[in-house]
């Protein structure tokens, strides 16, 4: 496959209403082709997010505060939950 070249990907935040961001995410493409996406993001803190979870029907949750499943703390303000 031939090489299509470098991609700019930059990230521009629209709003945050409180728990609620929205940001757009620019994709460059040879400097002259952009294509742009809007995205939302929903921030909850661990116990919304368990009731959010419990309401779903999931009930073995594992907590951890990194990719690397380390604890939640200070140092890992993550929140990296498995679910079944």
């Amino acid at each position: 496959m031939a090489s299509l070249g470098w991609v700019d990907v930059h990230h521009d935040t629209r709003s945050v209403i409180g728990p609620l961001v929205t940001y757009e995410t620019h994709y460059g493409f040879g400097g002259t082709d952009v294509v742009v996406t809007a995205d939302t993001l929903r921030f909850m803190n661990r116990v919304e997010l368990a009731r959010f979870l419990a309401d779903a029907g999931f009930v073995d949750l594992a907590w951890y505060g990194d990719w690397d499943r380390s604890a939640i703390g200070p140092t890992n303000p993550e929140i990296m939950v498995v679910a079944g």
